[in-house]
C-alpha cells in the first residue's frame, strides 16, 4: 500500500475500562486509529489474518457487517473489542 513507512496506527481505550469500572469478565473497548491508506476492507482482511496467526491471540471474531464493525478477540486471555477508524491526511 502507498503511505509513509513512518505512519502507524494508534490504539485508544474507552468505555468501562477507561472509566475503571471493570470486573474480571469485562472486555476492553479499544479503538484502532489507522493511517489514511488503511481501508476498512484491509483492516478486516489482512489485519484479522495477522491477528489470527499471532501467538497471543487465542480467539478472533471479525464482525465487519455489524452496525458498529468490530473485531472481538481474546489477547493473552483478555477479551478485547477492537473498533476501526482511519484518520485523514493531516494525521492525528
Amino acid at each position: 500500500q502507498s503511505g509513509s513507512p513512518n505512519e502507524s496506527g494508534k490504539l485508544f481505550t474507552f468505555g468501562s475500562y477507561k472509566l475503571t469500572v471493570v470486573h474480571p469478565e469485562s472486555d476492553i473497548d479499544t479503538l484502532c486509529m489507522a493511517p489514511p491508506w488503511v481501508s476498512r476492507d484491509l483492516f478486516f482482511q489482512q489485519f484479522v489474518e495477522r491477528l489470527m496467526n499471532h501467538e497471543n491471540c487465542s480467539e478472533c471474531i471479525p464482525v465487519p457487517g455489524a452496525y458498529t464493525p468490530v473485531i472481538k478477540m481474546r489477547w493473552s486471555g483478555i477479551w478485547l473489542d477492537l473498533l476501526f477508524a482511519s484518520f485523514g491526511e493531516g494525521g492525528m
